[in-house]
């Protein structure tokens, strides 16, 4: 009973740590503030706005999904948040703090489960979730994989006490696992994968509690009306949900075979160590903290040896916690590995890590030396996750100068909180125009900070634009008093302008490394700036020429209408994107050395409106195959196309993408599959 006692003193005060830890100063770490955490309280407006019905047809009441951009992927993270702000208002604290308020509470679910489950050192999760540091990250951010993770966390909790005799259990079980299905796009995946092995592994109890197990049924099928209504209304929308997130399976150049290997290939790197516990490993910036791994490499022992003390258990709460794990990137693998999509591994792990402390502490006897080592070993803990904390908002502010689309993305608050309402009441007959380029979908800034009208006016406005608009379309021209916030590159490519006649530095925004990331801009352009965009796109248009390795062997390659990009960027996958301009088609001409058998031609490109791709293949004898068409990605959402040219004695091939009108196309890459023609016998 003593020790007892004693654990849930310690589960108290490590709790009360854990959430000073995570809850402290929530705007300086993460440093940036992104569109995907301010939309669910705008979306939660809007929708309040529209009567509770969607604002986007057939406008059905209490929608089950909100689009974020192109994609439904917003759910139970609306109504959470949107309720959150009517709570306690509309801020940035707000929107973590719900976030902490979650994940807090699935470790507190997961201690409880552990105790259940009768784990001497159950505790000690929750001091453990602060030796994670993705867990840490993402606890501290507005994504709503937050909803996910908080309602899996009771889910497991639940579902373990009905797998222990409390059929009751069963309908909180399931309504957290509609909370994970709901919350996130990835929770639909986890829950999936679960049920089914729960339920396969489980058969002889959901027998024994027959009446429980129907009444827990016919209660998931109520809370999965919703979904069914979603696909009802939407039936094309996870297909353009997995073309969005460039999943392999949207990939039609692949075989099955080939899909479900490189599913194994993906699923295997998010179950690995080396990705959980090797720093630096994430894809984006803003996904880990700098110079962590997801776990902290000291944790690694304890979950070795909770590894141990799970098969030596062997209790349904064993298989509950290995099932979670091996659950956890199942939907990530359709795409690839992120620690905000595996988020919900932190759960077991932590799970696996309090076993492993209650193994290697098994053979101390002695009460008091027990109870030493418990206080020590939850202060060590507990100061690691301290010292995580502090390293993680020191090394976030040199982090800043990682930025772009895939990197940290500071600015928002600078720009939209405090640099505008300033420039506002300063300059009340300035146009205000805003750069886009540094965002994701940074259109849900205007909302959320309140600068769409301006309170006081509502006929002022601030245009979301980037430089290369304002500096092109006569229609867009700044005056010379209108004040523009640019990023610090394009303000070099201000400098370099041939058409900028003068400019005026009205303000230098610092991101917390201390370096500029905006400024403020007034400009001119010279009387002639037409004359000089002309000639500049005819430079443009002329092709450059590179040899480049392309189907086996090298090739000549003439480029034009290409916006500062090369042949080499342009024929292969990666980062970055290639513009071309209404009236400059990009043309691709290759000429082979060597006859070449052409297989196939990807293009993966974007645009608002219609972009034509016209395409030869020629041989000694003149044309082989040709092709043509129209793409219509209205919406803007990624595409890609496929041209099976399945051409022998191929010797030259010539590529034209052409623009829609007033808009700016965007190539991602152009993939060229083929090998050399084979010589004689």
């Amino acid at each position: 009973m003593r020790s007892d006692r004693e654990s849930w003193l310690l589960f108290l005060l490590s709790t009360a740590a854990i959430a000073l830890i995570f809850a402290t100063d929530l705007e300086a770490f993460p440093n940036y503030f992104l569109a995907d955490e301010a939309i669910h309280p705008v979306q939660f407006q809007a929708l309040a706005a529209n009567q509770w019905r969607a604002i986007y047809p057939p406008h059905e009441v209490l929608p089950a999904f909100f689009r974020n951009v192109f994609k439904y992927n917003l759910s139970l993270s609306v109504y959470g948040q949107g309720l959150s702000e009517l709570l306690f208002g509309r801020s940035v604290a707000t929107i973590r703090g719900t976030s902490v308020a979650l994940c807090l509470s699935a470790m507190l679910a997961v201690a409880l489960a552990l105790r259940r489950a009768g784990l001497r050192e159950w505790w000690l999760a929750v001091p453990v979730s602060g030796c994670l540091p993705a867990w840490f990250l993402h606890s501290r951010t507005g994504f709503e994989v937050t909803f996910t993770v908080g309602c899996f966390g009771w889910f497991l909790y639940f579902y373990l006490r009905y797998r222990q005799g409390d059929g009751w259990c069963i309908l909180p079980a399931m309504l957290a696992g509609a909370g994970t299905f709901y919350g996130y796009s990835n929770g639909q995946g986890l829950m999936l994968v679960c049920a089914v092995i729960l339920l396969l592994a489980h058969l002889r109890h959901h027998w024994q509690l027959r009446g429980w197990a129907a009444a827990g049924l016919l209660f998931a099928l109520l809370l999965f009306l919703p979904y069914l209504r979603f696909r009802w209304q939407h039936p094309e929308m996870v297909g353009e949900h997995l073309r969005d997130v460039e999943s392999y399976l949207h990939d039609r150049t692949l075989t099955a075979g080939a899909k479900a290997l490189q599913f194994l290939k993906i699923y295997g790197w998010g179950l690995s160590p080396v990705y959980w516990f090797q720093p630096d490993l994430e894809p984006v910036a803003r996904h880990q903290v700098p110079t962590y791994g997801n776990a902290h490499f000291a944790l690694l022992p304890l979950v070795l040896a909770g590894m141990v003390a799970g098969w030596r258990w062997r209790g349904p709460a064993a298989l509950v916690f290995v099932v979670a794990w091996l659950a956890g990137p199942a939907t990530a693998a359709i795409s690839g590995i992120s620690s905000n999509r595996v988020l919900a591994m932190c759960l077991p792990l932590a799970a696996a890590a309090a076993a492993g402390w209650t193994l290697l502490s098994h053979p101390v006897r002695t009460p008091a030396l027990h109870s030493l080592l418990r206080w020590g070993g939850g202060g060590l803990v507990l100061l690691l996750a301290w010292s995580i904390q502090l390293d993680a908002r020191a090394l976030g502010a040199q982090q800043t100068r990682h930025q772009g689309l895939y990197g940290m993305q500071w600015g928002a608050q600078a720009i939209y909180r405090e640099t505008l309402p300033e420039l506002a009441c300063l300059h009340p007959q300035a146009k205000l125009n805003v750069t886009h380029v540094w965002a994701n979908n940074s259109d849900v800034f205007l909302p959320y900070f309140g600068f769409t009208p301006f309170p006081n006016r509502p006929e002022r406005q601030v245009s979301l634009v980037n430089l290369t608009v304002l500096v092109n379309e006569p229609e867009r021209v700044p005056a010379a008093e209108d004040l523009n916030v640019l990023t610090e590159s394009e303000y070099g490519e201000l400098l370099v302008d041939p058409a900028v006649a003068s400019h005026r530095v009205h303000r230098r925004l610092r991101g917390p490394d201390g370096s500029v990331h905006f400024r403020v801009v007034s400009f001119t352009l010279k009387p002639d700036w037409p004359a000089i965009r002309r000639a500049a796109k005819m430079a443009l248009a002329k092709p450059v020429e590179s040899v480049e390795e392309i189907c086996g062997g090298p090739a000549r390659v003439l480029l034009g209408g290409a916006d500062g990009s090369t042949a080499a960027r342009v024929l292969r996958a990666g980062p970055g994107v290639t513009r071309c301009y209404p009236d400059i088609p990009l043309t691709l001409v290759i000429d082979f050395e060597q006859p070449r058998e052409v297989e196939e031609i990807a293009f993966h490109h974007w645009e608002n409106g219609h972009a034509t791709i016209t395409a030869r293949a020629l041989g000694a004898a003149g044309e082989l195959a040709h092709y043509h068409h129209v793409a219509d990605i209205s919406g803007g959402a990624p595409q890609l196309e496929t041209w099976k040219i399945g051409a022998t004695g191929v010797t030259r091939l010539e590529i034209t993408v052409s623009a829609p009108p007033l808009d700016i196309a965007h190539l991602r890459y152009l993939l060229i599959r083929g090998r050399p023609v084979p010589s004689g016998p």
